[in-house]
């Protein structure tokens, strides 16, 4: 089989999620979840490794079919990335492959399930206290671009840009399936 296989890893919230990705096929993917079926606050980095193996027997994966490995880089919340970049670096160093780094909030837009139409987002991600974190995400044949660095805004700030930019959609992370405006 042809090195085509990306892994990606995410663990910006505190969900976090991992998929793999055939060529620009998403063949298999899974939200963390907590035992009662809620969102995990403590142990996702015990539920991170089975995730990533169940992905890969469900795809037919073995580790020398895969070519890279993505791992979320943030923003969000810090136990959460260190787990999964931890994971993320040890799968790419044993498995001989690259480790690429991508923007959370960039994911979050390339990711949603199904895929969004070309355009502009506003990725956000819940940072809590009343805050997130932002960053406008553009589409073009299917292709994510993150043309400014992520910013920290307030609830307020979030619904009055809701009002003021219409034409522009929120997707928000850490969700099972991102809620995107109409």
């Amino acid at each position: 089989m042809t090195r085509s296989i990306t892994l990606a890893i995410e663990g910006a919230t505190y969900q976090g999620s991992v998929a793999v990705i055939r060529d620009a096929e998403v063949v298999a993917e899974r939200t963390l979840q907590a035992e009662d079926g809620g969102i995990p606050r403590a142990g996702r980095g015990e539920r991170l490794m089975p995730a990533v193996s169940e992905c890969l027997d469900e795809a037919g994966v073995r580790g020398s079919d895969i070519a890279r490995i993505v791992c979320g880089a943030g923003p969000g919340s810090f136990t959460s990335l260190r787990v999964a970049g931890s994971v993320a670096k040890g799968l790419a160093a044993g498995y001989g492959v690259e480790l690429y780094a991508v923007s959370s909030l960039l994911l979050i837009v390339s990711g949603a399930q199904p895929p969004l139409p070309n355009g502009k987002y506003l990725s956000i991600l819940d940072a809590m206290r009343g805050e997130f974190y932002s960053a406008p995400i553009i589409l073009r044949l299917g292709l994510p671009v993150q043309p400014e660095p992520p910013t920290l805004i307030s609830a307020a700030q979030l619904e009055e840009f809701r009002l003021r930019e219409r034409a522009l959609r929120v997707v928000e992370g850490g969700r099972t399936h991102p809620c995107v405006d109409p």
